[in-house]
């Protein structure tokens, strides 16, 4: 999952949320693969400054089998690194009590700490330095100040270095899903003096390539129906143009909410060219009706 990668990029630089979790500097980031007969990956495994080591686990979703597999990596950093590690799971997601936090068995008691994110203080991440710390702050309790943190992040983005704009705001997207904020990220990032190039974003690219991929296997469909090659070609190529128009209609949408009738038509009129063009200006717009203009 796109969430899962996101953050498992913003802890490789360690920030103020894991020091206070750890109460301690970290000083290294360590090894998170183990040798086994199954490949195991933990997330973040850390040195900190006082010698200890501390494992992270990042969760979007509920997983019953979460105490097992913690108790699983217990084992491979204890035998790694010949000590016990401090060892949190840090939840991202809306369930209610989505994680346990222990197992207790007749002859088998272990533990760790859960950290819920809609149980910190937004504020408080927001005075780290760090642009990772910032980002996560959209995650956090914002005590019904969510417009003004959002805003607070925005802005922060804005002055980072031109040349990491562009990710650090596909990043702050993908966060923003987590707690369907997008329609106001989106609204504040308009307002930003940048332009980003949707086909170099990750985020939108893979928005893209989705939609081309349901038109795609759309037209294939088609096109078998028909029983025929040229049937089957016509097919596929009236599924790529629904795969453009499926994507640019998803991308309206996040960006101006529902799209009234009159936008409608003219996605559903529109050749592949204009479908391109109008995808390619959408950043840019400050409006629907410019967008499709």
């Amino acid at each position: 999952m796109r969430f899962d990668a996101t953050l498992k990029q913003l802890f490789q630089v360690p920030g103020k949320l894991l020091e206070s979790l750890t109460g301690s500097r970290i000083a290294e980031v360590l090894t998170v693969e183990f040798p086994d007969v199954r490949r195991r990956v933990a997330d973040l495994v850390v040195r900190l400054e006082d010698g200890r080591i501390a494992h992270f686990e990042l969760q979007s979703g509920a997983d019953s089998e979460m105490p097992w597999r913690m108790l699983e990596y217990y084992f491979l950093i204890r035998k790694t690194y010949k000590q016990a590690p401090l060892q949190f799971v840090i939840y991202v997601g809306n369930e209610s009590n989505p994680i346990r936090s222990a197992i207790l068995e007749k002859d088998l008691s272990f533990s760790y700490t859960v950290i819920d994110l809609r149980r910190v203080s937004a504020e408080f991440l927001l005075e780290s330095d760090l642009l990772g710390d910032n980002l996560l702050a959209i995650l956090c309790d914002m005590k019904e100040n969510a417009q003004s943190v959002i805003q607070t992040v925005v802005e922060r983005v804005k002055r980072a270095p031109e040349k990491e704009r562009s990710d650090l705001i596909t990043k702050l997207m993908i966060l923003s899903e987590l707690r369907s904020l997008e329609p106001d990220v989106l609204r504040e990032v308009r307002r930003m003096p940048i332009t980003v190039n949707l086909l170099e974003s990750e985020y939108w690219r893979g928005v893209y390539e989705q939609g081309i991929s349901e038109g795609r296997n759309q037209g294939i469909a088609v096109g078998r129906s028909e029983g025929r090659n040229e049937g089957r070609s016509e097919g596929l190529s009236e599924g790529l143009s629904e795969g453009r128009n499926h994507l640019l209609r998803r991308q309206l949408e996040r960006r101006f909410g529902p799209l009234p009738a009159w936008a409608m038509e003219k996605l559903r009129d529109a050749n592949a060219a204009t479908l391109d063009d109008w995808g390619l200006r959408l950043l840019d717009s400050s409006s629907l009706e410019e967008a499709l203009g």
